[in-house]
């Protein structure tokens, strides 16, 4: 199965995206931009006029202009195959089971003292 990857860097750090299809993840990466703003937030090489040009592009298109040339924000895209076990593939399976139980034991807090706080996980 293939696999669609993004990141995007900003000032603020780093996003990541993914997505099933190159489809999939152009549209996660022009929800990103739209979030920006508007035309007057493209500080790139390209300056749309107005919302409307925007909405008319692509987004492939609105991908690659938003981020042409842009002085503090920067994308990197990159595909890879990945192989997904399968119902036969007992010695996964039974790795992944040892994994899941792992992550959802109880955890031990009783040698801490009373009232300090443990980041527990999220169930």
């Amino acid at each position: 199965m293939k696999v669609y990857l993004a990141a995007v860097t900003h000032k603020h750090g780093r996003n990541l995206y993914a997505g099933a299809s190159k489809k999939e993840l152009l549209d996660k990466l022009a929800a990103y931009v739209q979030l920006q703003g508007g035309p007057e937030e493209w500080i790139g090489s390209y300056k749309p006029k107005s919302q409307a040009e925007i909405d008319a592009m692509t987004d492939e298109e609105v991908v690659e202009r938003y981020f042409q040339d842009h002085p503090t924000e920067f994308v990197e895209e990159d595909s890879d195959e990945i192989t997904l076990p399968g119902p036969r593939d007992f010695g996964t399976r039974k790795l992944m089971m040892e994994q899941l139980a792992a992550a959802n034991a109880p955890i031990d807090d009783s040698y801490r003292p009373q009232g300090t706080a443990i980041e527990g996980r999220a169930h």
